[in-house]
């Protein structure tokens, strides 16, 4: 099985960090993708979030998190935070709009399932 990772993190208005499909821009769905060979869950999370939103991040507890297969992958979600209001530039490869959005736009499209009980997980 493949290893994955997203990160799930909120603003003060409860508003979710959200990176839309590359080829739909109405899907949204957390930021995250697959592990490289030989990296970590935690390590894995902290470089996607930063190619996938431009932001520097910190996981809040790395021992709760979501986990579930999709699949042919293991994905586990962990609660994070944004570090700094300093966002990079990312790669032209990353076409995805970056958003906070509502949650109920999480709720539908590709990820709704595990985006459900991923919220469920997290008391959100």
């Amino acid at each position: 099985m493949k290893n994955a990772v997203c990160v799930l993190i909120t603003n003060k208005d409860n508003n979710i960090l959200s990176v839309s499909r590359k080829d739909n821009h109405n899907d949204w769905g957390l930021p995250g993708g697959k592990l490289d060979e030989n990296e970590s869950f935690i390590d894995a999370a902290i470089r996607e979030a930063l190619e996938e939103t431009g932001y520097s991040i910190e996981i809040i507890d790395v021992s709760n998190y979501f986990e579930c297969t999709d699949n042919d992958y293991l994905v586990r979600t962990y609660r994070a935070k944004i570090v700094s209001d300093l966002r990079i530039p990312v790669s032209d490869k990353e076409t995805g709009i970056v958003s906070f959005r509502n949650k109920i736009d999480l709720l539908k499209g590709s990820f709704s399932e595990y985006n459900f009980n991923c919220f469920k997980h997290f008391k959100l």
